[in-house]
């Protein structure tokens, strides 16, 4: 309960204090080890949950655990195994079937990752980051009708999915329709002013729609709120270039 309400120093005490008490208990090495994935201490994590895997080899959420750090880590090839065998264990598992995805986009095994999206989508017709992420997959084949499909669907489960809003105006960019690309920037932004990449991806619409001087202001916003936005800068100078 602690640790869903975000208070995780006072989890990992509670943990440790039981496992003083019982140090095989698996359940709390676990806990712990997504406690130190929370604050970035992936070594520690990889470990405590490798623990917690060899105490009690039949979670299905030890070995999700597990992948999502090693994932973490670039290790796709042990964070793909280790997402299979939360899947063995629990064949309804529609997050261990999308960050299975994620990891197997990440390896550019596109064809695989797109069958695991679709079949959490299958086990959880509503699931908005499995629409997201498949989106994201169909769009690198240049399957840009089915990947804006997949975007809307994820907004029609989760209007304020600023990830998706953004990824739909890059879709509809490529495809061409500025005007509507311009619109799902705007509607990303609206939901969340700090999102650096979206002003990017704003500027360059409108730049090739010729609004030089809008282009500018997106580009400018976005490093006001990233100054090393390196792609920014080089977009900014063109703008001011033409």
């Amino acid at each position: 309960s602690l640790y869903q309400a975000g208070q995780l120093q006072q989890a990992e005490q509670i943990c440790q204090q039981i496992l003083r008490d019982f140090p095989r208990y698996a359940d709390a090495l676990h806990l712990l080890g997504v406690i130190a994935y929370q604050v970035g201490e992936n070594k520690i994590a990889t470990s405590l949950i490798t623990q917690a895997i060899e105490m009690d080899s039949n979670q299905s959420s030890f070995f999700y655990s597990l992948g999502n750090v090693l994932k973490e880590q670039g290790r796709l090839e042990e964070s793909v195994e280790a997402y299979q065998r939360a899947i063995h264990l629990q064949p309804n598992y529609p997050e261990a079937y999308n960050n299975l995805g994620n990891a197997l986009q990440g390896q550019g095994r596109l064809e695989e990752s797109i069958e695991a999206y679709q079949r959490a989508i299958h086990l959880q017709s509503n699931h908005p980051e499995a629409y997201n992420n498949l989106g994201i997959v169909l769009k690198k084949q240049g399957r840009l009708e089915e990947s804006v499909e997949a975007y809307q669907q994820a907004i029609h489960l989760q209007p304020d999915h600023v990830g998706a809003h953004s990824n739909l105006g890059v879709a509809l960019q490529e495809q061409g329709k500025l005007e509507e690309s311009i619109q799902a920037y705007q509607r990303a932004i609206h939901i969340q002013p700090d999102h650096v990449g979206t002003y990017n991806n704003l500027g360059n619409a409108l730049q090739e729609q010729g609004k030089l001087e809008e282009s500018i202001q997106a580009y400018q916003r976005a490093i006001h709120l990233q100054p090393d936005h390196v792609g920014t800068y080089n977009n900014l100078g063109n703008a001011l270039q033409e």
